[in-house]
């Protein structure tokens, strides 16, 4: 588990040309099996500017990854990561990934849920001089 201060900002908008937040971040991980592991992270802020942050585009169309004003500005407190990971092998030099997180808004008190699976494959390149 690690602990200290954290910084956050947003350039270039509309109520402002740096809007930033200074806060206590906590972070741990813990490995439920040598492929598996769970990782967390809490904010706590302590000083912002953020009330100066109202703008809130109007649009017609629904909102997509749009909250992030009223995410800033209702809570203090948040967890901007709860995620479970794991790998393995799917044969020589191919890998997948499975992961899955949780947000948590202290607004509406809310969970927001996501998960997504991946696959790779290792390219080895060799280097003459």
């Amino acid at each position: 588990m690690s602990v200290g201060p954290a910084y956050q900002q947003t350039l270039g908008g509309p109520n402002g040309f740096v809007l930033y937040q200074l806060s206590l971040n906590a972070y741990a991980e813990t490995r439920l099996r040598r492929d598996t592991w769970l990782a967390g992270n809490l904010n706590l802020g302590l000083v912002d500017n953020y009330d100066k942050f109202t703008y809130t585009a109007p649009s017609s169309l629904p909102r997509v990854r749009t909250y992030l004003r009223e995410y800033l500005t209702t809570s203090r407190f948040t967890m901007p990561l709860l995620q479970l990971t794991h790998v393995g092998a799917l044969g020589r030099d191919q890998y997948y990934t499975a992961s899955t997180a949780a947000i948590w808004r202290a607004c509406s008190r809310a969970w927001t849920a996501s998960g997504c699976i991946g696959r790779g494959r290792v390219r080895l390149h060799s280097v003459s001089m």
